[in-house]
């Protein structure tokens, strides 16, 4: 017995490719590529963060592929929101992989290069405890917290812990609960029975 077309099977969304001078390519969901791909789009790199976001000039305004995409979808972006990306791909112009948030998450969910060093650990919001310029062997948690109002970020120390795992299972419960789901995390699939 044959199956009727598409029963039974699940399809992902087709994804547009809008290939860009330098052999950049942006990738948006198929309904939204004919739109996206009529704007002229251009490379916007922030220095302090190194990050390159892609621009477009619409009706007088510049405009990032995120929110532009959201704009699309009559998605109305309100004062101290933004678009971010959750695969930290900012030429990923996917439906799925655009959130709306505030500046806390923003802040919490970019990237920081890490300077290294021997206070230095693998995992995000976790450091070595330090003496005299010399690890102690215990592990410190910090989360910071930032303030729109003001633009400033205020850092939290959690509490030490004698391994670099048990400062990062913290920091990530303690985003979790600020932030909720979409924060970035050291460990994001022992976050799901958090609540």
């Amino acid at each position: 017995m044959a199956k009727a077309k598409g029963q039974g099977t699940r399809t992902k969304p087709a994804i547009g490719e809008i290939p860009l001078p330098g052999g950049a390519v942006l990738k948006v969901d198929d309904e939204d590529a004919a739109v996206v791909g009529a704007v002229h789009w251009r490379p916007h790199k922030v220095a302090q963060t190194g990050l390159t976001y892609w621009a477009a000039r619409t009706e007088g305004a510049e405009t990032y592929l995120g929110a532009f995409v959201m704009g699309l979808h009559e998605v109305v972006l309100k004062p101290g929101q933004l678009v971010i990306h959750l695969n930290g791909d900012l030429a990923d112009g996917r439906r799925a992989n655009l959130v709306v948030a505030g500046w806390g998450l923003a802040m919490q969910r970019r990237v920081v290069k890490k300077r290294g060093g021997a206070s230095q650990s693998a995992y995000i919001g976790v450091n070595a405890v330090m003496k005299k310029g010399f690890p102690t062997g215990r592990w410190m948690a910090k989360v910071r917290v930032f303030d729109p109002a003001t633009r400033e970020s205020k850092t939290h120390y959690l509490k030490c812990w004698d391994s670099e795992e048990e400062a990062a299972e913290v920091y990530d419960h303690a985003v979790h609960q600020i932030h909720g789901p979409q924060a970035r995390m050291n460990f994001p699939e022992d976050e799901d029975g958090i609540g």
